[in-house]
């Protein structure tokens, strides 16, 4: 092979050492028309790399001008990744003797490069046989990685998450995901997660993940959170009178400026626990304490630790009723009973009795018990509130696994509709609550989401396109799905019919175009089948055939004999008898094929 001089640009190379190359070269015979020089297989046939174009090159013509002996007829090539059916295949196009290849569909890896330039005689006016010149080489295709998949923050207190996963395609490079804020931070790790402690309460952030490799930069994913409260507020109540020798019970809330607290909260009196570590539910907690032993001032301490192990405390006194004297029946709490009935001295002017506050009420809130969507639509709750009239909570948080999915500010009027984007496949258990507010206790209730099955197509909806690496396959094999003109930021749906089978979900990035690769299932019958892409958001769709062989594996062309090499350029044997005789009977013309392998160069 010409050595080439690489091109960085989308996709980038590298010469793989050890290539195999064959050639099939036109003999040294002197022929009618006059002598044809033999041709080193590099001045005939090479190929180059720039950006994510290759460029095969083959010589217009052989044998001199101004009449040459054989003229280019065609050529074809083929690059597949191990010989695995991911290929970009194609014949000549008309564009000789350069032919420009489009190797973007390609993931990135190592390829192999199998191309051959096909030419016919012109001497005596004989059109028939064909002598090509193949080079079989190897090259390394190195593409920037795609964007994150699955991008997601989320608040707690003192910090936001950022948790993702992995680009489709690397190019087997491997990845560091540089990450950017609107507020100055700029970071890289190699893991999947990154937790920001520095924003102050209150601030909404956008963040930008962007993964790198060596060959370059990928296409950076935003996602956006809204600091909450670093300092908690926490809250205690006793549910009844606190007497001597009776165990107290307490009710104790921790709740933050956007939604609930998640940690532990204990008891202590003095410094001494009387009661044992509680978790939060939905930032409430039961809390029994340990009897008082006498009456009188008492002072409780409400202690409360994060998932951070941050203490906070909460000092609260009361008053400790003593243990009910004997009473003699007169009502005045001594034994002796009291002449006189009436034990009001003023009994025009009686003692008032205090108006306790009135206790908290549970909040009057209702949710579905299992909601059922399609993978890639956003899944929506419909939360029923309390009427006008009565006590409304004013915030409601989602939560899956104690991870916060979204806090929402319930409106002053009407029911809520909960949105919470597009989830995996499968079923998941959250929980709805709300926190404990003024005049209202903690509420909270389970819901079963159910993520399964394909999004419909919507009728007249715009046209999308769908795009893969072959047209044909095998079961297990890889093969990379490319659709187009969706909305931007919508997840994808790929199915492969006839009976549906999900292959996976991409979202579309800025240019409404979603990427997937994805390994055939193994199970998948031969036969016919199709992919179709559905937008979870938009309902746009589109669709391509697809034929499922048996996992045969691919044979190396360039192993092949030259006879094999030549049947496939569309000459039979009976053709070349007859060329061959022609040959002879008009004047010893003899033409010699001979194969040169790498290993002999």
């Amino acid at each position: 092979m010409r050595q080439t001089t690489s091109t960085r640009g989308p996709g980038t190379w590298v010469r793989r050492a050890a290539a195999a190359i064959g050639v099939a070269a036109i003999g040294t015979t002197t022929l009618v028309a006059g002598a044809v020089p033999a041709l080193a297989e590099p001045e005939v046939i090479s190929y180059s790399i720039a950006g994510d174009t290759l460029t095969l090159t083959c010589a217009a013509d052989l044998g001199g001008s101004p009449n040459p002996l054989w003229v280019l007829d065609y050529a074809d090539w083929d690059i597949t990744n191990g010989w695995d059916g991911t290929s970009v295949k194609a014949r000549s196009a008309g564009v000789a003797p350069n032919y420009p290849i489009d190797i973007s569909p390609l993931a990135g890896g190592t390829y192999n490069i199998f191309a051959r330039c096909i030419y016919k005689p012109t001497w005596q006016g004989n059109t028939g046989g064909t002598t090509p010149y193949i080079v079989s080489d190897q090259f390394e295709y190195l593409k920037a990685p795609s964007a994150v998949r699955g991008l997601s923050a989320t608040p707690r207190v003192g910090a936001i998450d950022l948790t993702w996963s992995p680009p489709d395609h690397d190019s087997g490079l491997g990845v560091t995901y540089l990450i950017t804020s609107d507020r100055g931070l700029s970071t890289s790790t190699t893991d999947l997660s990154f937790t920001d402690t520095t924003v102050p309460v209150g601030t909404t952030v956008t963040y930008t993940v962007t993964p790198q490799n060596s060959a370059g930069t990928g296409t950076g994913t935003p996602a956006t959170a809204t600091a909450i409260g670093s300092t908690p507020i926490l809250d205690l109540a006793p549910t009844d009178e606190i007497k001597v020798g009776v165990s107290p019970s307490f009710d104790a809330w921790v709740s933050l400026e956007n939604t609930y607290a998640e940690g532990s909260v204990r008891l202590l009196v003095g410094g001494t626990p009387v009661s044992t570590w509680q978790p939060l539910v939905a930032g409430y907690a039961r809390l029994d304490a340990a009897a008082p032993t006498q009456g009188g001032p008492i002072t409780y301490t409400l202690q409360f630790l994060d998932p951070d192990n941050r203490e906070f405390t909460l000092d609260r006194s009361y008053h400790v009723a003593s243990a009910p004297p004997v009473d003699g029946g007169d009502g005045d709490g001594d034994p002796t009973p009291n002449p006189n009935p009436n034990p009001n001295p003023n009994p025009t002017n009686p003692t008032p009795t205090p108006t306790p506050d009135p206790a908290p009420v549970t909040p009057d809130v209702s949710v579905p018990g299992t909601v059922t969507t399609t993978v890639g639509t956003p899944v929506q709750v419909r939360v029923a509130l309390p009427s006008a009239k009565g006590p409304r909570p004013t915030t409601l948080v989602v939560t899956s696994g104690g991870r916060t999915l979204t806090t929402v500010t319930v409106p002053a009027t009407g029911d809520l509709v909960v949105d919470l984007g597009v989830l995996p496949p499968g079923t998941h258990a959250l929980t709805f609550a709300t926190p404990a507010s003024a005049g209202l206790r903690a509420w909270s209730a389970p819901v079963s989401v159910s993520v399964t099955g394909e999004p419909p197509a919507t009728a007249g909806a715009p046209t999308a396109r769908l795009a893969g690496s072959t047209s044909s396959a095998a079961p297990g094999t890889e093969i990379e799905l490319v659709a187009r003109d969706f909305q931007p930021g919508e997840t994808v749906v790929f199915f492969l019919h006839s009976e549906p089978v999900l292959l996976g979900t991409a979202v579309a990035d800025a240019d409404g175009v979603a990427r997937l690769t994805v390994a055939l299932p193994t199970d998948v019958p031969a036969g016919d089948h199709h992919v179709r892409a559905t937008g979870g958001t938009s309902g746009r769709s589109a669709e391509i055939a697809l034929a499922i062989g048996t996992a045969t594996p691919v044979a190396n062309p360039v192993a092949a004999p030259a006879a094999t090499e030549l049947a496939t350029t569309g000459s039979s044997t009976a053709a070349l008898v007859a060329a061959q005789a022609l040959l002879l009977g008009g004047g010893a013309l003899l033409l010699v094929a001979r194969r040169r392998l790498a290993a002999g160069r």
